[in-house]
């Protein structure tokens, strides 16, 4: 059996001026200015969440294949990610090791521009967002790469960005010429081009 919860209809809902007779006006509140160091800290606070181990941020050559130069829906934007150590010594970074179970490029923004030069991505950094919800088991999500080695895998863009609606209505890009580019943990990858119809 359900619980239903029942609004008396002569109850009487007190406006907020009586409130404030009871309680007197209320204070105002001026958020404190951040700072520098309130930022840094903050900053800290996330790396050492994200990189509990304080792997140095990684050196990869990120290069990215479109599977269609044409498309006509947004979930039919697909590419193939390489990530290549082109260093003489082994790379740690973040990265989705899980074939089909997990959505996202872990700290891996993305970005779609189109032929005006304007972003039609209103979050370009989903998966850094999703990030969070894996800080419990985040070293599990770390991978090395010895030099190089490289890896490959295919991904759906719609997996790692949010669209800006104002733009891209129904979740679909209005027709024209556009630019995709990731960056991979502060290492960008080459920029590719497409035509949505």
């Amino acid at each position: 059996m359900h619980e239903v919860a029942v609004i008396n209809p002569k109850c009487v809902v007190p406006k907020v001026e009586d409130y404030y007779k009871l309680l007197g006006p209320p204070v105002k509140t001026i958020a404190a200015p951040v700072t520098n160091k309130m930022a840094a800290d903050a900053l800290a606070k996330r790396k050492a969440r994200v990189n509990p181990n304080n792997y140095p941020k990684p050196n990869l050559t990120v290069k990215i294949k479109l599977k269609h130069d044409y498309i006509s829906n947004f979930n039919d934007l697909r590419f193939t990610l390489t990530v290549k150590n082109e260093t003489n010594r082994d790379q740690t970074f973040l990265f989705d090791k899980f074939d089909g179970k997990s959505a996202t490029l872990l700290e891996t923004s993305c970005d779609i521009v189109n032929a005006n030069d304007k972003s039609v991505v209103k979050y370009s950094i989903k998966a850094l967002m999703d990030t969070a919800t894996y800080y419990k088991n985040i070293n599990s999500y770390y991978y090395t790469l010895k030099p190089k080695e490289w890896l490959m895998k295919e991904y759906s863009v719609a997996h790692l960005v949010y669209l800006d609606t104002t733009v891209c209505k129904k979740g679909r890009l209005p027709k024209g010429n556009y630019t995709l580019q990731l960056n991979m943990q502060d290492n960008p990858s080459n920029i590719v081009s497409f035509v949505a119809d």
